[in-house]
């Protein structure tokens, strides 16, 4: 991305290209929508990453029927 000259992306991916991006250390931010919804079964939102990401909440929002948490990830 640096090579286009982008300074910045948001990424909007699966657990796999999550997981990638985490395992790089590419992802400062992280804005998860929360929805009342019971599933039974999925996939982890950072794949098969064991890394763990530190967040710093920065900001939540509650919306018509779901609740938006931006938070930063601690780095250090």
């Amino acid at each position: 991305l640096k090579e286009w000259g982008l300074q910045s992306a948001l990424l909007v991916g699966g657990a796999k290209t999550n997981e990638r991006f985490a395992t790089a250390g590419l992802i400062d931010d992280v804005i998860i929508d929360i929805h009342p919804v019971l599933l039974g079964s999925g996939k982890p939102l950072l794949g098969d990453y064991m890394g763990g990401l530190d967040l710093e909440e920065v900001k939540t929002k509650q919306h018509e029927g779901f609740t938006q948490v931006t938070a930063r990830v601690a780095k250090g």
